[in-house]
């Protein structure tokens, strides 16, 4: 996933001198840190996320087990860490961009401001998520996050009537899906939920459950941690939308 390479480990104590030398070389922009207490045969895992250059703590959790059964107990802790980390890690990135001054903003920058809007799940919203989208996908042509957001956008665009013209930001929408689609090949979690929640706002649930199906065979955990919003967001919420809209229709 482009927005989320993973990086070499370093220590984060704040003690040691070498170790800050570290983090100053790093490219990482988060870690995540972890410690063990044991009891006995009770066993704590602590872990937490942290950005690298504040030490600021943005995301943490701990998790008990015992040492005779070591194995459940990581798998606990590895699920719950792939759920947590990218949905924290877009929070802070959001924020990050958000303080930044706007002739200072990349393309990720700007989608990740998009997406804030975008998040919103309104016609302004989506019109707005658009302009910044524009920008980044000039800047940056190949980037399919900015691409898959954009697609979302104009499908919000139609879904909250939102639109005069809504055969034609149906059009765009399905185009940039596609688009998107083919650029990206890291199988981003992002990306894929943007191109799910097109094809069901236009009532296309059998691509919109086969991407989610596909993606969650590679991207398991990550694609857990966006789902229950997904199902909320981009299910849920457009039928009823479209059902209130019919009602008043009649």
């Amino acid at each position: 996933m482009r927005s989320l390479a993973v990086s070499t480990a370093i220590s984060l104590s704040r003690g040691a001198p070498a170790d800050a030398h570290k983090q100053a070389r790093s490219p990482a922009r988060y870690a995540i840190t972890g410690r063990i207490a044991l009891d006995g045969d009770r066993v704590r895992v602590t872990i937490g996320l942290r950005d690298v250059a504040s030490m600021q703590q943005i995301w943490g959790a701990c998790y008990d087990g015992r040492a005779t059964k070591a194995f459940a107990l990581q798998d606990r802790v590895t699920q719950g860490v792939m759920r947590a980390v990218a949905p924290s890690i877009r929070g802070a990135e959001i924020q990050r961009a958000r303080n930044k001054r706007p002739e200072n903003l990349d393309t990720y920058d700007l989608t990740m401001r998009a997406f804030a809007l975008a998040s919103a799940a309104s016609p302004s919203g989506a019109r707005q998520g658009l302009e910044l989208l524009d920008r980044a996908m000039e800047l940056d042509p190949d980037y399919a996050l900015p691409v898959a957001i954009a697609a979302w956008c104009h499908g919000q665009l139609v879904t909250y009537s939102g639109t005069i013209t809504a055969a034609e930001e149906k059009a765009r929408a399905l185009a940039l899906t596609e688009r998107a689609r083919v650029l990206d090949a890291d199988d981003d979690p992002l990306v894929i939920t943007a191109r799910c929640a097109v094809h069901t706002m236009f009532n296309d649930f059998e691509n919109g459950t086969f991407l989610l199906e596909t993606g969650a065979r590679t991207r398991s955990n990550l694609l857990l941690g966006l789902g229950a919003q997904w199902l909320v967001e981009y299910v849920l919420r457009p039928i009823r939308c479209r059902c209130s809209t019919f009602q008043a229709c009649n």
